[in-house]
């Protein structure tokens, strides 16, 4: 018989063909019919050499269909995503899948990317692999819990937005929600209307609100019981929102993040039970003493994010300091080009101390000083060890802090001063400024000989030069084998991180004596705005 002439008799009917299509769009197997399922194994098993008999024809036709109907019965038959669970395949997808959150942000305009963010538009190549994986995503609560709304591009008549975010408020079921919404202040309410009807599923929540639309946030008061992350953004004027008592009830809420005018922050919060508070105003030594008066009853974690833009004529009168139980004091400031080219040395000097010298805080175990992560800052702020020196005394914490980060203009020697007065200390994060290196040999000898009661146990340090073997000797005195000694080392950007051999062979000792945990770091950041890398965790209290 000639090979031209070969045909094989495993080849399918087309019904039976269009059998097996119709069951992958499905998602089925042939259970039902064991006439087919058997077609089915036998092409499998023997196709492949019966297609060895067709390929010295490569035009052959039925040589083509007997490959596409092999690979469609391995699809069917053995496919392993066919056998998994649908809880598994959902959990799968979910992974996979460029989520919600991920894709869009509020920051994304136009009426195009609302209908987009709206329509889940990224959802849709998912949905149309089969009829199985169409369900999961359409049934699977998570794909849609994470609701973004702009109403400023939603068009005149609202009614069709308003139906396709009712597919994804339905759709999500009695999963809590993530929702990021916008309400713009001469736009009409309904969209957040209809989020505030489900505020009882209200879990992480961020909201861009103007006084229009407060009255449609009253109903939710009571009812924000998964509530656990609050983001405001208002105002940036003074306009005393009228908040009442809207969030008096939040019994899970533990991280608020506010942005705008410190006025405008809610007066009536469940502040006892807020372990992190980050507040964004730029400015905001203006305002600090106000800011002080109602973080009186705050015991979490406390992040102020201030871009420093003017420094005007009269700088304000110096605070009152007001006493609170805050339990960690991050700051990020810096200055723009503008008021860091205005302001004398001494200015600037005067403005961290007013924002240190606001607070008493006793209970204090974490103190950060880092630069504001704004495109328009490019130094890292200056250090006031006066004020530093006069925190630590009207709180009475020297003998208790016990984590210090410090990306600051901080000489080595102004560094060892501080240090010495923190017995406790355990945790110390560090950075060279851009016009020196900190951890000197000098300042490296004094971590061993001018402060021998610290024994640290976290050292995080970023250089934009080498680490020598003055190091080494640093870390051999505080690696003590008591406790692991945690060492990351980052290298700024422009720079390599470069480490001396001997000190190296050293380094790698310590760490196969299980004494030391070694990590390293490069820090991606372009050459002109390095800053951003250190402050980029919005609500965390992060050690760089």
């Amino acid at each position: 018989m000639s090979v031209s002439a070969f045909h094989s008799e495993l080849l399918l009917l087309e019904t039976q063909e269009e059998s097996v299509r119709e069951l992958l769009r499905l998602g089925a197997q042939p259970h039902h019919d064991a006439v087919l399922l058997s077609r089915l194994r036998r092409l499998v098993a023997w196709g492949p050499e019966d297609l060895l008999c067709y390929r010295s024809d490569i035009g052959d036709e039925r040589a083509r269909r007997l490959q596409t109907q092999i690979d469609l019965a391995r699809g069917l038959l053995y496919s392993p995503i066919r056998r998994l669970p649908v809880e598994l395949l959902a959990r799968i997808l979910e992974t996979c899948a460029r989520s919600h959150r991920d894709r869009y942000t509020i920051e994304d305009e136009g009426d195009d990317i609302e209908l987009e963010r709206l329509r889940r538009t990224h959802l849709l190549p998912l949905a149309q692999v089969c009829a199985l994986w169409r369900t999961v995503v359409f049934e699977t609560p998570s794909f849609w819990s994470d609701i973004i709304v702009d109403d400023e591009y939603w068009p005149e008549s609202m009614q069709p937005h308003l139906d396709i975010l009712e597919v994804s408020i339905q759709r999500s079921k009695a999963r809590p929600l993530r929702i990021i919404c916008a309400a713009n202040e001469n736009a009409a309410a309904q969209p957040l209307a209809r989020l505030a009807q489900e505020a009882h599923r209200w879990r992480t929540v961020f909201l861009c609100i103007h006084e229009a639309s407060i009255p449609t946030l009253l109903p939710i008061r009571g009812r924000l019981r998964v509530l656990e992350h609050l983001e405001l953004s208002t105002s940036t004027g003074i306009r005393r929102l009228p908040w009442g008592d809207i969030f008096a009830e939040c019994p899970k809420l533990t991280e608020l993040v506010v942005t705008g005018h410190p006025a405008n922050i809610p007066e009536v919060l469940p502040w006892r039970q807020l372990t992190r508070l980050a507040i964004y105003r730029n400015n905001i030594h203006r305002y600090i003493d106000r800011l002080a008066v109602l973080l009186s009853d705050f015991s979490g974690a406390l992040s102020l994010n201030s871009l420093i833009t003017r420094i005007g004529s009269s700088a304000p009168p110096p605070p009152v300091p007001q006493t609170s139980t805050i339990t960690a004091l991050v700051l990020l400031l810096s200055f723009d080009v503008e008021a860091e080219a205005e302001a004398t040395e001494a200015e600037k000097l005067d403005i961290i101390a007013n924002i240190m010298g606001a607070f008493v805080v006793p209970e204090l175990s974490f103190f950060a000083l880092k630069p504001e992560p704004e495109p328009e800052a490019r130094r890292l702020p200056p250090w006031n060890p006066q004020a530093f020196e006069s925190l630590l005394s009207r709180s009475s914490i020297a003998g208790s802090l016990r984590r210090l980060t410090l990306v600051a203009l901080i000489t080595g020697e102004e560094l060892l001063r501080a240090l010495e007065m923190l017995p406790a200390l355990t945790v110390l994060c560090v950075a060279d400024p851009p016009e020196w290196h900190l951890l000197d040999e000098g300042t490296l000898e004094g971590l061993c000989r001018t402060a021998p009661q610290l024994r640290l146990t976290r050292l995080h340090y970023a250089t934009h030069t080498s680490v020598e073997p003055s190091f080494l000797r640093m870390v051999e005195h505080h690696a003590t084998g008591d406790d692991i000694f945690e060492l990351g080392l980052i290298s700024l950007p422009q720079s390599a991180l470069a480490i001396e051999e001997t000190t190296r062979d050293g380094l790698d000792l310590l760490v196969r004596q299980g004494l030391v945990r070694l990590e390293t770091a490069s820090c991606r950041s372009d050459e002109g705005d390095w800053h951003v890398w250190f402050g980029r965790d919005r609500l965390g209290v992060p050690l760089l």
